[in-house]
């Protein structure tokens, strides 16, 4: 009968210890990122009017509104890019956390129909690009779009207008794109 009560003991015991050890829990998995604003500036080099393209998003259903001011003809814009999660308390800053992870993220710009080219002005610690800062040309008046993609862990590219088909989208917005 001892024996019994013993080894019923030493079994209670052991499932105790083993039940409390776990697995230490896998790296964390860095989800996709709530955006609900997009902000570009466009600032003339040498001088003139700065153009700011918006998409807001206030309840972060995935729909928003575009606000594309034309773009003046035949200049050189120095581009910077924003990204807000305003549903965060305080508003969470998006372009910061890209700029940290940096080479886990990257900027697309796909132009169609616009006299609009975009170049690469930023790197991350690889020498690959990232896309916060670009610089946009305009060529003769037209009209078409800007397909203005954040990619998340996929393959980097220098071609700022090739998208990588691996990762995840974070956004992929399409603004009208006016060149006067």
């Amino acid at each position: 009968m001892k024996k019994l009560y013993v080894l019923r003991f030493a079994l209670l015991a052991g499932l105790v210890i083993f039940g409390a050890c776990k697995k230490d829990d896998p790296e964390p998995v860095n989800e996709q990122e709530k955006i609900t604003r997009v902000t570009l500036t466009f600032t003339p080099q040498g001088g003139g009017a700065t153009v700011v393209w918006s998409w807001q998003d206030p309840d972060g259903d995935g729909t928003g509104t575009f606000t594309t001011p034309a773009l003046a003809a035949s200049r050189t814009y120095s581009v910077s890019i924003t990204m807000l999660n305003e549903l965060a308390n305080p508003d969470e800053d998006i372009t910061e956390e890209v700029e940290e992870e940096a080479e886990e993220h990257q900027l697309f710009y796909v132009v169609t129909g616009a006299n609009l080219t975009f170049a690469y002005n930023d790197e991350d610690d690889n020498d690959k690009p990232i896309g916060l800062l670009t610089t946009a040309t305009t060529g003769a008046a037209s009209t078409g779009t800007v397909r203005v993609i954040l990619k998340h862990e996929g393959t980097k590219n220098t071609t700022i207008g090739t998208p990588s088909t691996d990762g995840e989208d974070d956004f992929n917005l399409v603004f009208n794109a006016t060149i006067n």
